[in-house]
């Protein structure tokens, strides 16, 4: 079959033999001596795309892509997708020969055609990937290896002074060989100074990118190289949730995502790299490629790499969804958590062990007694307290659990003069602690009881409302 490269032809689409002309219009069916289109793989407003077979390299087939229009804005990125694909070579760009882009005309259309042949890369994008492992997240683990592919695709084209401002799952090709691919340069830019005077008076300068996916400073049309940035955060985010970018909460004051509670495998390193690709200031993100680098390699070699960071500080009050929080217990050998706890304690000859870890010791500080080395988080909730200026702050509090210690605390991240603590049904307050200043890392309530009942962790703060986890069964 030969697909018919007129784009007036009404039945482009039909399947022709491989004759020399389309039998619908008349129009040639190879182009430039050489080209005969397969299939159709793509069309949109501005460009189609088509496989191609290659007459002079019959081996391998091709990508032609086909420009709609002859509006110079158009042509222009047209133009400058080939050159920057002709300047790059690595496995992760499409590959263009010089001869690549060249403006033809069909048999009886007097509409040039502008045209770019590219390498076909074999895959899904994973868009379709996602669509075909039914919208299932990606672990936390193929995460650091694609985000680390996709940089390093980045600081090819950030050192040819490009940025590519339409990153996004339907642009990235996942092929066979389990790596990655950048594709669809059309909305690439050159990096110039004559660009960034114009960005800070905004003048000529055209939005481009995808709803979701693009910067705020993008939707302006003032898109930066850390513009590209984002849009990696934010397609890392919907690849770790299964969820589009517009699908997911935002922060009504900052428009940033509320992405951590629909993650449950993202771990607090990577949560929080990804938070600062995404900061809606392009000055707080990383500079570039090789700061991102830098932080991704540190945070692959973090201890902290599997703890989750449910939710980051937020501005608004916003519940944690049960989903998360009815978590099975058993996972952290909590159902056993009552009946070994006085075994535990007698036979724990292991190093570092801790001083204690009942309610008769006297002191029960979990990072006292070595306990939040293993601990995990069952569940947590967000709160909101009140500051000068009528203004709201999030905090979160948090139930903690150690299974080498046998112990059960309450960890919040409210600010100076908060009071949190460990609660049952009955209303019996086990561990309670003022918080001495503001920040996280000491914040703990002391451990709370280990037996068959129900316990919640607590956080009320000097101003605002108290806020408490679900109750878990132990």
């Amino acid at each position: 079959m030969s697909y018919c490269f007129n784009p007036d032809c009404l039945h482009s689409h039909q399947e022709n033999n491989d004759d020399e002309f389309c039998k619908y219009c008349g129009a040639n069916l190879i182009i430039q001596q050489r080209y005969r289109g397969v299939s159709l793989l793509g069309k949109s407003q501005l460009a189609l795309t088509v496989e191609v077979k290659d007459g002079k390299f019959p081996q391998t087939n091709k990508v032609l892509k086909i420009l709609l229009t002859s509006y110079p804005k158009a042509v222009e990125l047209f133009q400058q997708e080939a050159k920057i694909l002709q300047q790059i070579n690595h496995s992760g760009i499409p590959q263009v020969q010089p001869e690549g882009y060249f403006v033809t005309q069909v048999r009886w259309s007097t509409k040039p055609l502008y045209c770019l042949v590219m390498e076909k890369i074999e895959g899904l994008n994973l868009e379709q990937w996602l669509q075909q492992q039914s919208q299932q997240p990606i672990t936390n683990e193929q995460a650091f290896d694609w985000l680390k592919q996709l940089l390093e695709i980045l600081t090819l084209l950030h050192q040819k002074q490009y940025f590519h401002r339409d990153i996004k799952p339907a642009n990235i090709i996942l092929q066979p060989d389990g790596k990655l691919a950048l594709i669809d340069f059309g909305a690439a830019r050159r990096v110039t100074a004559t660009y960034l005077g114009k960005i800070g008076v905004n003048q000529g300068i055209t939005s481009i990118g995808t709803p979701g996916y693009m910067a705020p400073e993008q939707i302006d049309g003032s898109a930066l190289p850390q513009s590209d940035f984002f849009a990696l955060g934010r397609t890392l985010v919907h690849l770790l949730t299964g969820k589009h970018p517009q699908e997911l909460p935002k922060n009504l004051q900052t428009g940033e995502l509320l992405w951590h509670q629909a993650a449950p495998v993202v771990s607090e390193s990577l949560a929080d790299l990804l938070d600062s690709l995404m900061h809606h200031l392009p000055g707080k993100r990383p500079a570039n490629t090789q700061v991102i680098l830098a932080a991704l390699t540190k945070a692959q070699k973090s201890k902290n790499n599997f703890l989750k960071k449910w939710q980051k500080r937020l501005r608004l009050n916003v519940p944690v969804s049960l989903s998360l929080i009815v978590l099975p217990l058993s996972i952290f050998g909590v159902f056993n958590f009552g009946n070994n706890l006085n075994q535990r304690i007698t036979t724990n000859k292991i190093q570092n062990a801790p001083l204690c870890n009942n309610l008769t010791c006297l002191n029960r500080d979990p990072i006292d007694n070595n306990c939040d080395n293993d601990a995990k988080t069952i569940t947590s909730n967000i709160g909101n307290y009140q500051l000068a200026y009528e203004q709201l702050v999030a905090y979160k509090v948090e139930l903690r659990y150690s299974e080498r210690c046998h112990a059960t605390w309450a960890r919040s991240e409210a600010p100076y003069r908060s009071v949190h603590y460990v609660e049952d049904r009955q209303g019996n307050i086990y561990g309670q602690i003022t918080v001495a200043k503001d920040g996280w890392n000491r914040h703990y309530a002391d451990m709370g009881p280990g037996k068959n009942t129900e316990i919640r962790a607590c956080a009320k703060p000097p101003t605002g409302e108290t806020r408490c986890t679900n109750f878990v069964k132990l």
